[in-house]
């Protein structure tokens, strides 16, 4: 398709513009903010390996199975530091661990059959739209009483949640477009697009808000 490569070239820079823009602030950031900065490490890393693996290997769906594991994983820990009900009860371990189960079930029965397991992409989205709705009626109340609090941590769950939302219908139609209507480049080139806006946002979260507030 030609809309791939520039599409991917486009989403790399702004990637590697939010690795740079985190060392920089690293320091500035707190617990939470610094884990969501490993998860945009973690996914630049992820895609590259995609990318490689399918210039060398004609397949990178083990590359992804991989990489969505560590990223659900990884979000878990994130809303496990931001939301006060989460962090008290342990609850993004408690959904980590059958989470990356559920993932490697997936890899072991699906993973060697060259097809996308859209149910676990599907049950990864409903997951973090899930958790980032509770991190998010937390973080407007903490916002609007206590300056303390950071916007980082609204902006972001808003952006996740709509990130996701839109994951979750394109998955969810992935099996129409590709078997049923042949037009499975729709969905490709609206995931492509949903990548681009989200890390453009996830960028100006770094770039507008540099200043760190200890929430805990």
């Amino acid at each position: 398709m030609q809309y791939h490569y520039p599409m991917m070239i486009v989403n790399t820079v702004i990637m590697i513009i939010i690795a740079v823009t985190g060392i920089i602030r690293f320091h500035r950031m707190d617990h939470g903010l610094k884990i969501f900065y490993l998860i945009n490490c973690i996914s630049l890393l992820g895609e590259t390996t995609a990318y490689l693996c399918a210039i060398y290997f004609r397949t990178n769906l083990l590359a992804y199975a991989i990489l969505n594991m560590v990223e659900i994983f990884m979000f878990c820990m994130y809303f496990n530091n931001t939301v006060d009900y989460f962090k008290k009860f342990r609850i993004g371990f408690f959904v980590a661990i059958p989470s990356v189960l559920f993932g490697l079930y997936n890899l072991i029965n699906y993973g060697n059959k060259g097809n996308i397991n859209v149910y676990f992409m599907m049950y990864m989205s409903f997951i973090i739209i899930a958790m980032s709705m509770a991190s998010l009626s937390e973080g407007i109340i903490k916002f609007s009483t206590s300056r303390r609090y950071m916007p980082q941590h609204v902006w972001i769950p808003v952006v996740l949640t709509i990130f996701w939302t839109s994951l979750f219908l394109n998955w969810g139609l992935y099996n129409y477009f590709s078997t049923t209507i042949k037009n499975k480049w729709i969905i490709d080139f609206t995931i492509f697009l949903i990548n681009i806006l989200a890390n453009i946002a996830f960028m100006v979260v770094f770039l507008i808000f540099p200043k760190t507030v200890r929430t805990r």
